[in-house]
């Protein structure tokens, strides 16, 4: 049996409906038709897939068994001055695609109300006699569609009435829908509540990211709904849903990201909405993923520092080793090493090893790359000898105001001493460590007490590992 829903006489002013006292009538009522036949006949079937045209029609001058209606005051004429209506579908969502009022000077009194589950209007029409009318078409596309008196989802204070100069009799004004079912059978489930929220959020360390989570929910948070969250980061909050209204319920999540909480975040927030009649659990969740980024953007690539390590010396025929342990990228990122040896030769590595041809004073140049491709360079130079002599090549400068430096070559790392004596063979200074192959440069002591006293003939004794020792007359110059 269909729900008896009772057509008040009222008209609606921005939030509230106020009433219109009016004599009695014996008629007064409204329909949909789905079908084109403009016949009040219900269960009228269609299928979702389908774009339906539902068309609302108002009942003035017959009442619902047929028989002519009248007010029941001597001399007064039933005449239709608007209407109110609400819509919904029990089963599934409905997507309305248009409203098209069909009265010509119809005017709305609120702007139609579309929730996921419903639709409410409010028109005012130009004074109208007795009759029936085609009042307003509704396009959608939806599994059923059923007038009701009132809703939770409609705007406060609306009801579906029919505005006339007098009021109809006690339940001469039930609404017949052509569609599926009526008004709240007990049969209906229990309907989806539906949850937004943005899916991917941007925040930054140190700076302040909200967002509105709304739910709606087509029974207003009744039977078993329950909402929830989880996954908030520490220092973030929820405010937690309000009450529900016509629109549904919202709630806010705020926080400001402290420093060091960069990083990937999912937040969830979940509802369940509980069937009693059916015996099931419309759960829903809704997912936000947040990114945080470090308070302070990373700086562009920096190139990295490259540091070749020179000069060097070699010995024509031996191998030299070029390090470059010394060099750094800003980013720690991983390096690669190429060096140009100056002879048409180059190698890679943090440490490379080269033999030369011939002797020579050769340009080296290092290059550093990152994994960006950012490269730095260190030029150096290797000083290539023959082997044969393992004491001084030269002394420069000669003469000198400062210290003169010796150059010695050695083929084979290891220890060495150099000892210089004067012509009466008394020791005036002396050095001794360990030395790599190649060309070495000793600076020759210059003062008073300790070292050369100035320009004369002396000798140089040097003893090395592994080429022997050698004594040399020099002579030194003012």
């Amino acid at each position: 049996m269909p729900f008896p829903v009772r057509f008040l006489i009222t008209a609606f002013s921005g939030a509230a409906l106020t009433l219109i006292t009016a004599a009695p009538a014996t008629g007064q009522y409204m329909f949909l038709d789905t079908d084109g036949d403009a016949q009040n006949l219900p269960y009228h079937e269609w299928a979702w897939t389908d774009t339906v045209q539902a068309d609302l029609y108002i009942v003035s001058d017959k009442n619902r068994d047929g028989s002519d209606a009248a007010c029941e005051s001597d001399g007064m004429s039933i005449e239709l001055h608007g209407f109110s209506a609400i819509f919904e579908n029990f089963y599934s969502p409905i997507e309305v695609v248009g409203i098209e009022p069909q009265i010509a000077g119809m005017a709305q009194i609120f702007v139609p109300v579309v929730t996921p589950y419903g639709l409410s209007v409010a028109y005012s029409t130009p004074p109208l006699p007795p009759g029936k009318y085609l009042a307003l078409r509704i396009i959608v596309r939806s599994s059923s569609l059923d007038i009701m008196q009132n809703s939770c989802i409609a705007p406060p204070g609306a009801t579906t009435s029919v505005v006339t100069n007098c009021a109809g009799l006690d339940d001469d004004y039930t609404a017949s829908v052509e569609g599926i079912g009526y008004g709240y059978g007990t049969d209906a489930p229990n309907r989806r509540s539906i949850t937004t929220a943005p899916s991917t959020v941007a925040a930054m360390e140190g700076v302040p990211v909200s967002f509105d989570v709304n739910v709606f929910d087509p029974e207003c948070g009744g039977y078993g709904f329950s909402f929830w969250t989880s996954g908030i980061p520490s220092g973030a909050s929820f405010s937690g849903l309000g009450s529900f209204g016509y629109q549904g319920a919202s709630g806010t999540f705020s926080w400001t990201p402290s420093i060091g909480q960069a990083g990937e975040y999912d937040v969830v927030f979940a509802t369940r909405d509980s069937d009693p009649f059916n015996m099931t659990d419309n759960d829903q969740t809704r997912t936000a993923h947040i990114t945080v980024v470090p308070s302070t953007p990373l700086s562009a690539n920096q190139a990295p520092v490259a540091r070749s390590g020179g000069p060097y010396s070699a010995i024509v025929g031996s191998p030299v080793t070029f390090h470059a342990g010394a060099s750094s990228d800003p980013e720690d990122d991983a390096l690669g090493f190429v060096w140009i040896f100056g002879d048409g030769q180059r190698g890679v590595g943090l440490d490379a090893t080269h033999t030369y041809a011939a002797a020579g004073e050769y340009p080296v140049v290092l290059t550093v790359t990152d994994a960006s491709g950012a490269a730095g360079q260190d030029p150096t130079t290797v000083t290539v000898v023959t082997a044969g002599l393992s004491l001084i090549r030269s002394i420069t400068p000669n003469p000198a105001r400062t210290a003169p430096i010796m150059e010695i070559v050695t083929t084979r790392a290891g220890a060495i001493t150099v000892r210089i004596f004067d012509v009466h063979g008394r020791l005036v200074t002396q050095a001794d460590g360990s030395m790599r192959a190649g060309l070495h440069h000793i600076p020759i002591p210059r003062d008073a007490t300790s070292g050369v006293k100035g320009a004369g003939v002396y000798f140089v004794k040097v003893n090395t590992e592994y080429d022997g020792t050698e004594t040399r007359r020099i002579v030194l110059l003012h």
